[in-house]
């Protein structure tokens, strides 16, 4: 697992990602926001974490509005991106670890 922190709208969005051995990720866990409540904050919410799962961190983690396949969630483009990036440095870390 990785833990990383992205600027959100209201400050740093702290998460673990799960990553397996085979570079897909296992999991999203946001540990720390301080978001929109109703809005920003539902990058909590297991619907829009599971958006993750199984994704292959050797490949683009973007947003649709970015050209990649995770749906943000409306009304909270700054925080979904900020969560996307997170899980994406993760994968970059693990990636340069991993020496893949």
């Amino acid at each position: 697992a990785v833990k990383v922190s992205s600027p959100g709208y209201g400050g740093p969005i702290d998460a673990i990602v799960g990553i397996s051995t085979d570079g897909k990720v296992t999991g999203v866990t946001i540990i720390g926001q301080q978001e929109t409540p109703g809005l920003g904050s539902n990058v909590s919410g297991k619907r829009f974490r599971e958006g993750f799962l199984g994704k292959d961190v050797s490949r683009p983690i973007k947003l649709k509005k970015d050209g990649g396949d995770i749906d943000a969630i409306t009304g909270a483009t700054i925080s979904s991106r900020a969560v996307t990036r997170g899980v994406a440095s993760a994968g970059k870390l693990f990636l340069a670890v991993a020496g893949k």
